[in-house]
């Protein structure tokens, strides 16, 4: 079983939308430069494995994809302008003129790749919008919860 977290980063570096700056971090680093954004950092937030049919187990996993921008985009602009907060929802779930998701947003490209090469089963994704400050820097974030169950083979169970 490959590591879930390098799986889905790798298949988001493939992917994802050019104006993302690669590569994606495995796990939050909190201090992000500013010329590094916008970007990704994917984490693993709850695990759960149990035993399921004989020699396999059942692997529930949560992952946070955090989408993270820098809102200084935004400042001293027109009333009304908020240019941060729409490049955001297009990198997470962007959709073209038939109003369908976009190829290269993070949600089109895990829907396209569903299984995550054969090993997830199931996936709810939720996403989650706000403005945060990290360090010196005040940035607009998504946070997508991706929850993916696998089945993973025991081979040496008694």
């Amino acid at each position: 079983m490959k590591d879930i977290v390098r799986k889905v980063r790798d298949l988001l570096q493939d992917y994802a939308h050019p104006d993302l700056k690669k590569p994606f971090y495995d796990g939050d680093p909190i201090a992000i430069p500013a010329s590094r954004l916008p970007t990704v950092a994917i984490e693993m937030t709850n695990s759960n494995v149990n035993e399921g049919p004989t020699g396999f187990d059942s692997h529930a996993d949560t992952l946070t994809i955090k989408v993270i921008v820098d809102k200084r985009a935004d400042f001293n602009k027109e009333p009304g302008q908020v240019a941060a907060h729409k490049a955001l929802r297009d990198y997470v779930k962007g959709v073209d003129e038939d109003d369908n998701l976009m190829s290269n947003s993070i949600i089109g490209i895990l829907r396209k790749y569903l299984s995550l090469e054969n090993e997830a089963l199931d996936q709810l994704i939720s996403v989650e919008f706000s403005v945060i400050k990290r360090e010196d820097i005040i940035t607009e974030e998504a946070w997508i919860s991706l929850a993916v169950e696998s089945i993973v083979e025991m081979p040496d169970r008694e």
